[in-house]
Formats: structure tokens, C-alpha cells, sequence
């Protein structure tokens, strides 16, 4: 029943698609989605998952193929 600021995930692009499905009902209001873990080939399927469940993304980092996104809720 709790709420947190910030919510962190660092595990491969399908559970983390499934997340996105239910992630903010642990999200306060103005929190923030953490998502790490994501190869290079999987990329648009995340930014396609972000854009499905009304996340935006706020920040983007790469390093040798691998993918990290700081996202929050679209209001």
C-alpha cells in the first residue's frame, strides 16, 4: 500500500515491460521509473512500452550496447 518517490529496475526489457503495466500504483504523484539493464536490440521495444503505459522520458544513457532510462508518469 505504500508509495515510493522513486522506483528502480534493473533486469532485462520483458519484465520490465511487464512492470510498466502496473508500476505507478507504487509511484507517488511526481515519482520517478529507474530502468536499467536493457541491450541495445530491445531498445524501442521499452521506449514503445514507456509510451503505451503514459511514461515520459526524461533521461537516456548508453554504455558498450547497454540502455538505462530515467522516466516519470506523463500528466
Amino acid at each position: 500500500s505504500d508509495k515510493y518517490s522513486v522506483v528502480c529496475a534493473n533486469i532485462v526489457a520483458d519484465v520490465i515491460l511487464m512492470l510498466l503495466e502496473n508500476v505507478d500504483d507504487f509511484m507517488t504523484d511526481d515519482g520517478i521509473l529507474i530502468t536499467s539493464g536493457i541491450i541495445n536490440i530491445r531498445k524501442d521495444d521499452i521506449i514503445d512500452g514507456f509510451k503505451k503505459f503514459g511514461f515520459e522520458v526524461l533521461e537516456e544513457h548508453n554504455k558498450d550496447n547497454w540502455y538505462a532510462f530515467v522516466c516519470r508518469k506523463g500528466k
